[in-house]
């Protein structure tokens, strides 16, 4: 008597138990699909991210190309008066030594 109430227990609880399982197995399956889903996109939202980091960084060299720093404009400003001023110096003493050849 005891070997059938088990059975017939078991003959009901077994559906159940199918159903329960039924149920976790697809959750699961569909947590997993929904996983992929978001990693697929950000996968995609990340390569995009790289690809703007590269042509930003592709403009800032082309800017910095076209754009010199206060640094390198000091030193050109200096080296281009430096210049003029040894300039200045040869007119000068070329206007000396012609006064001076006039005055012979």
């Amino acid at each position: 008597m005891m070997l059938g109430i088990s059975d017939e227990w078991l003959g009901l609880v077994t559906p159940l138990a199918g159903a329960m399982l039924s149920v976790v197995v697809f959750y699961l399956r569909s947590m997993r699909e929904h996983q992929l889903t978001q990693h697929a996109e950000l996968v995609r939202r990340l390569d995009r991210v790289e690809d703007e980091t590269r042509r930003l960084a592709r403009c800032v060299r082309e800017m910095e190309r076209a754009l010199t720093t206060k640094e390198e404009w000091l030193r050109e400003s200096m080296s281009a008066r430096r210049r003029l001023d040894a300039l200045t110096q040869a007119v000068g003493k070329l206007r000396v030594v012609g006064v001076k050849r006039e005055g012979q």
